[in-house]
């Protein structure tokens, strides 16, 4: 049996760690900050993808692969709060409350905790040649974790886009437009998955989460790595009329 997602998890992560590495190393020399922290939204995307990718490739024994899927989860609310703390930084030039920032990270350790102290097996699912597992969890739990996910990757995907308009380079907003395109194909991916994978069929559901999970990684790939602003700085010129 082919471990389907196990194998599209992995090469994500792959993918997702080289970007991590190629930004943290120009972090390493520039020392600027915005690319340190988008280093970390790569870095805690590999790990996202790296935990659902364990399944068979790694662990067989289904409470570790539960495990492994709760962590990938905590790893998914540490992106979203990084993407709800860089739009900030690039577009409107101060710093995003922190105590939303640590909400964030809050409500992913406490979901984290609660589906550890109440862990099950996961469920193991066989669909023609494919083996592939989903996350035993109480129901609303599931539904709770993928509503909040999502509404806290909607709210960052408006930060980008309404911080792209306001910037008169066409690159800038388009990279900001494309990051915030990759931004809500993770809440989708999320709500499709965790609210509706328990009441429409498994397999349809995470195959259509995982290609929006794809095209999200491509997405923000693109943005980062092939549309670079005029000023040579990494993200944006100064706005509201203000000199370079």
């Amino acid at each position: 049996m082919i471990p389907i997602f196990s194998i599209l998890s992995a090469f994500i992560a792959v993918v997702q760690f080289i970007c991590f590495l190629k930004l943290y190393l120009s972090y390493q020399k520039t020392k600027t900050e915005l690319i340190g922290e988008f280093s970390k939204v790569f870095l805690f995307l590999s790990l996202f993808w790296g935990f659902l990718a364990l399944p068979k490739i790694v662990v067989n024994n289904l409470k570790l692969i539960q495990i492994s899927l709760d962590l990938g989860l905590f790893f998914g609310f540490l992106t979203m709060a990084y993407f709800l703390f860089i739009p900030f930084r690039i577009y409107y030039h101060r710093i995003f409350p922190k105590s939303l920032f640590f909400t964030t990270v809050s409500l992913g350790i406490a979901i984290l905790i609660f589906n550890i102290l109440n862990l099950k097996p996961a469920f193991i699912h066989f669909q023609n040649n494919f083996v592939f597992w989903s996350e035993n969890r109480n129901l609303l739990v599931n539904i709770i974790s993928g509503v909040l996910f999502s509404l806290i990757g909607f709210l960052a995907a408006l930060f980008f886009y309404l911080g792209g308009l306001k910037s008169s380079e066409k690159k800038v907003r388009f990279r900001a437009f494309l990051i915030t395109a990759s931004i809500i194909c993770i809440p989708l991916a999320s709500g499709i998955r965790f609210v509706f994978g328990s009441l429409f069929n498994i397999f349809t559901s995470t195959l259509v989460a995982f290609i929006l999970g794809i095209f999200s990684a491509l997405f923000l790939t693109i943005a980062i790595f092939f549309f670079k602003p005029k000023t040579k700085k990494l993200f944006y010129k100064k706005i509201y009329g203000e000199e370079e």
